[in-house]
């Protein structure tokens, strides 16, 4: 049998490790500090 993913299947796959590493990751670094300083000033509870 075969289990591997099909051609769209790995592109689709590709195309979303570069949006999550172009975007979302390094965005996560940008969130915390939100968070951090909307800790800081009160405006949000832990």
């Amino acid at each position: 049998m075969n289990f591997e993913y099909p051609d769209k299947v790995r592109d689709l796959q590709k195309r979303l490790n570069a949006f999550m590493d172009e975007y979302v990751y390094p965005a996560e670094v940008v969130f915390e500090a939100q968070v951090d300083a909307a800790r800081e000033s009160g405006s949000q509870k832990e």
